[in-house]
């Protein structure tokens, strides 16, 4: 199933255009990231998708061509910073959030003890920690039992251990079967939880992919030794290595991806030379995505 659809979504306000005729799949079941720069368009679009901001042009739709109120009930959201009531507790404020949504009063408990709340639920939210917050605010758009969960920038300013825990939760969350789109500007964010992403640039979508096949295969060896002459001689008289590139006091080098790290150790030391390094180097996110801006400037 398509859980959500776009077609040449766009919005302007006056000459600036905020998205630009963006076409988007997402079928049931993934992680899909929006990735983009601070300004590129993705909390507009997650605006326009949930309602709250009117397209100027295009059009989408919800689970296969559902659209309005009965779509809406079936996704949970957070954009920008939520807001809950200070001298409440936890636990309160998630009860207002289930009237509002006429659904999930039941839940309350079970979704505290989820997100990690289970022992803070009856402290007020004031007395909450910034990562505390962040969970609550997970907890809420969970607490309807959505079928898709959006989130905007969800581990924005959070210290080390509080954005391990915000991904553990949304690994989680997809364990569940729920659909997660999850908008952020962190590439490292989208390349460890997203297995579908799309990047925009200027409210352009410039790239959809599969995380997982984008970054396939490795992005060379860093090859070094003491005798950086010698070494770059042996390596092009080697047959697995298709191409070598200096960097800084190292070669990084590209090989026949059959061949093993021991493989090319041996090559070397039959050659007469002794490795100072010899590391692989893994594809990220990192450089497609400044392969793409690169590719559009």
């Amino acid at each position: 199933m398509t859980v959500l659809e776009t077609a040449s979504l766009t919005k302007r306000y006056g000459r600036i255009t905020a998205v630009n005729e963006l076409n988007l799949s997402i079928p049931s079941g993934e992680v899909f990231g929006l990735l983009g720069p601070n300004g590129s368009g993705k909390t507009t679009t997650l605006g326009m998708v949930l309602g709250v901001i009117r397209p100027t042009l295009g059009n989408f739709t919800w689970f296969d061509g559902i659209s309005g109120s009965s779509a809406r009930k079936k996704v949970g959201a957070i954009l920008e910073q939520p807001i809950f009531y200070p001298h409440l507790s936890g636990a309160q404020n998630l009860k207002i959030a289930a009237k509002i949504k006429e659904k999930g009063l039941d839940r309350i408990d079970e979704v505290l003890q989820f997100v990690g709340l289970g022992e803070r639920g009856r402290d007020p939210f004031k007395n909450y920690s910034l990562g505390m917050k962040q969970r609550l605010a997970i907890a809420s758009a969970l607490v309807a039992d959505p079928d898709v969960l959006i989130l905007d920038e969800p581990t924005n300013g959070l210290d080390p251990e509080g954005i391990h825990d915000i991904r553990r939760l949304i690994t989680e969350i997809a364990a569940s079967g729920k659909t997660i789109i999850l908008a952020s500007h962190l590439l490292d964010e989208v390349q460890k939880v997203c297995s579908e992403y799309a990047v925009l640039q200027s409210g352009k979508c410039i790239h959809k992919g599969n995380v997982a096949a984008d970054l396939a295969g490795n992005g060379g060896w860093e090859l070094a030794s003491e005798d950086l002459d010698a070494l770059q001689a042996a390596l092009s008289e080697t047959s697995f290595v298709k191409g070598i590139k200096p960097t800084d006091n190292a070669f990084l080098v590209q090989i026949d991806p059959s061949i093993s790290g021991s493989e090319i150790n041996k090559s070397m030391m039959d050659k007469g030379l002794i490795l100072s390094q010899l590391a692989e180097r893994r594809n990220t996110l990192e450089e497609k995505f400044l392969e793409l801006l690169k590719s559009q400037s």
